[in-house]
């Protein structure tokens, strides 16, 4: 991560944007964490017949990678929900946690560098402030978004969305 973010800053980060399915690439995060992590905690909705999206897969791997690892660090006893729709030339995926939540006028600074929303708690909660920014900035290069749900009351509740893989392909 730290090596990844100037680098997609000084647009030094290639992207191998193609068609990927969301399905394969969630699972393929899912199997970096301990069954003792994620067990009977992570929820997987995805509808069959999903479309393809338009991605890169290390990006989206990193960008899943980093909101499940916030989600299992925040809430290390509650539900983690991963939701998956197509919709708008898109699919609109969420994951939801029953953590402490992220206060109002912080939803924006999550995703500034080096930000954590309690500094006291690094000693108990590894991390940097970059999984965030770096998710954000991995989004934005693939032509999505990741932005807070601020309607959510329990937990926290981050919202993506990517394009459609057929949104990039050319007319025949």
């Amino acid at each position: 991560t730290i090596l990844d973010l100037p680098a997609l800053e000084a647009g030094k980060f290639s992207l191998f944007i193609m068609p990927l399915s969301l399905p394969e690439v969630i699972n393929n995060v899912q199997e970096r964490f301990p069954e003792a992590n994620l067990g009977h905690r992570f929820s997987l909705i995805i509808p069959e017949g999903l479309p393809l999206i338009k991605a890169d897969e290390r990006a989206l791997n990193s960008v899943l990678y980093h909101l499940i690892d916030n989600s299992l660090k925040y809430a290390p006893k509650g539900r983690i929900t991963f939701t998956a729709k197509a919709q708008d030339q898109g699919v609109r995926m969420m994951l939801y946690d029953e953590g402490p939540g992220i206060p109002l006028e912080e939803q924006e600074r999550i995703f500034e560098m080096f930000h954590r929303l309690d500094s006291s708690d690094s000693k108990e909660v590894y991390g940097h402030g970059l999984g965030l920014p770096l998710a954000q900035r991995f989004m934005e290069a693939m032509g999505g978004w990741i932005r807070v749900d601020p309607i959510n009351e329990i937990g926290a509740c981050l919202v993506l969305w990517l394009p459609h893989a057929e949104e990039c392909l050319p007319a025949i």
